[in-house]
């Protein structure tokens, strides 16, 4: 008996080890063919390393440097987004620099804590390695997670294949930004909370959850929503079931977790009231669909509410009855799982999504846009337990097997995607770096985030000058510098005909943002207006 349960237990292991082995291999494989970086992949290590704060902040943000129209060495921006001999282990720039940003500094803290190790030098990989050990870590909580909610290690193990293989998962992954390490902190929250479902009160419990709680806070807030309404579903099932000890610890430990994070970072407070996105999360005018908006009309009329309270009374009881719904379907569909585990994962994963996604701006982002993995993500596993709990309840072989190999290969679909890169169109971004080593460049743009994008080739090029001016004629400096060939970067040109030679023309990071390279042949000159273009 004993030699049995080994084996199942060693073939478990395996079994395991294989999943995860091939996503890795997966990730590795889209990862180097990632030709190009989206401008918030390299805030990610600007704000991690920066020396000045910010050079070029998003929308909505300001900086005290001047980078505009005066020639800089290489080495300025060597500082700005890579870690030099002085600076290594300096973690109070990715503190203060997150100040021009909308989330705690956590994750910019360990990329630098990484790019210490490597001073003098930018690689994406310094992101990447984060993400393949969380990726790992993330996997192995799943695995945990659904094997105690599905009772079954083959369903958490299809589990683990689905969410791996997935669009949401593999794009997340392959993108240096907070939310890979924000996948496992939702999981490790969730996790601790599934442990003490048992209602057995403990100092390593309290704890537990006063450390995934801040640990959650100081990395970004969209966690502290997603802990709230755990927390909130979890003393309410206390009290139901009238386990009064549970209720005090969980409510004190989820606070005490909360109060030190914002004392890591008092920031918040700040950043509420100064983020762009922040701002965007507290205006709700004019952001939801018809049927919404109806709603919200007659609580208006017939409770004589303003608009906004109007508004927020109806995302509260659209909640509440989504709620409800999955309570019932649960309940009374889903018989052969840990159906209060499950409750709890699908409350704070509705309640999370939907709150998430009434703060994003309609006007701002698009439709469409609105889906973007990042704000979905860290809950997005919750949809693969979902998927498999389902096929473990009806046990269609058929089915199951299709799910398993859609979920295999749609992973390639993604070969064209702007993120991937590898598509040519964004292929010539790494002709760039080659082009401007030891050589000098004037950039003209017409948004910062343009100019972030291709810091990193900044770094090995002699003299860069970017042009402040947003006119249709452009008048390129009166002086340049005695060594190398000077280049010219002009993005998204629809009104100047350029009469230098083009040397290179691509996309940056998506089908919205082209650039094109011309090679200047002389000292000075003007780019003149094409008058067919008026």
């Amino acid at each position: 008996m004993k030699s049995l349960i080994k084996s199942k237990l060693l073939n478990l292991k395996l079994f395991l080890f294989l999943i995860i082995f091939f996503q890795v291999i997966l990730l590795l494989f889209f990862i180097n063919d990632k030709a190009s970086f989206f401008c918030d992949e390299i805030y990610s290590y600007s704000l991690a390393n920066s020396q000045y704060g910010h050079l070029f902040p998003p929308e909505g943000h300001d900086t005290n440097i001047k980078v505009t129209d005066r020639w800089l060495s290489g080495k300025f921006f060597l500082k700005y987004i890579c870690v030099t001999e002085k600076s290594k282990f300096n973690f109070t720039n990715p503190y203060l620099n997150n100040l021009n940003d909308s989330h705690p500094p956590l994750y910019n803290c360990i990329i630098h804590f990484i790019c210490s190790f490597f001073p003098n030098s930018f690689s994406k990989w310094y992101g990447y390695c984060l993400n393949i050990f969380v990726f790992i870590l993330s996997q192995l909580l799943l695995f945990s997670i659904s094997k105690r909610i599905l009772k079954s290690e083959t369903y958490a193990l299809l589990t683990c294949f689905i969410f791996g293989c997935s669009s949401i998962s593999v794009e997340c992954f392959i993108s240096i930004r907070v939310y890979p390490l924000l996948i496992f902190i939702y999981l490790l929250c969730l996790k601790v909370y599934l442990i003490c479902l048992d209602f057995n009160v403990s100092i390593k419990r309290f704890a537990a959850i006063t450390a995934v709680v801040a640990l959650g806070g100081m990395t970004h807030y969209h966690f502290l929503v997603y802990a709230f309404f755990l927390t909130l579903t979890f003393i309410i099932i206390c009290l139901i079931k009238k386990k009064y000890k549970s209720f005090w610890c969980m409510s004190f430990a989820a606070i005490l977790g909360v109060i030190f994070s914002i004392s890591y970072y008092p920031f918040i407070f700040y950043q509420f009231g100064n983020s762009p996105r922040a701002k965007e999360a507290f205006m709700l005018q004019d952001r939801f669909s018809p049927l919404i908006n109806g709603i919200a009309s007659v609580f208006q009329e017939f409770l004589g509410l303003d608009l906004t309270s109007s508004l927020y009374l109806t995302i509260i009881l659209i909640t509440l009855f989504t709620i409800l719904l999955v309570i019932y379907l649960i309940n009374n569909k889903l018989t052969n799982t840990d159906t209060l585990a499950l409750n709890l994962t699908i409350i704070s994963f509705i309640v999370h999504s939907l709150l998430i996604y009434h703060t994003l701006d309609f006007r701002r982002f698009g439709v469409f846009h609105m889906f973007m993995e990042r704000y979905f993500a860290p809950v997005s596993s919750t949809v693969a337990i979902l998927i498999v709990a389902y096929l473990a309840k009806y046990r269609k072989i058929q089915l199951t097997i299709l799910v398993s190999i859609l979920s295999a290969i749609s992973p390639f679909f993604m070969l064209d995607f702007s993120f991937p890169s590898s598509n040519p169109k964004f292929s010539t971004f790494q002709e760039l770096g080659k082009l401007l080593k030891s050589n000098n460049v004037i950039v003209h743009c017409r948004y910062p985030e343009e100019v972030q994008t291709i810091c990193p080739y900044f770094i090995d090029a002699n003299k860069i000058y970017i042009d402040s001016s947003n006119s249709d004629n452009l008048v390129l400096p009166k002086s340049y510098p005695q060594s190398g060939n000077t280049y010219f970067i002009c993005f998204n040109n629809d009104k100047n005909q350029i009469k230098y030679k083009k040397v290179l023309d691509g996309w940056l990071w998506s089908y919205g943002t082209r650039y094109e390279v011309y090679e200047l042949d002389n000292t000075q000159g003007t780019i003149t207006k094409d008058c067919d273009n008026n």
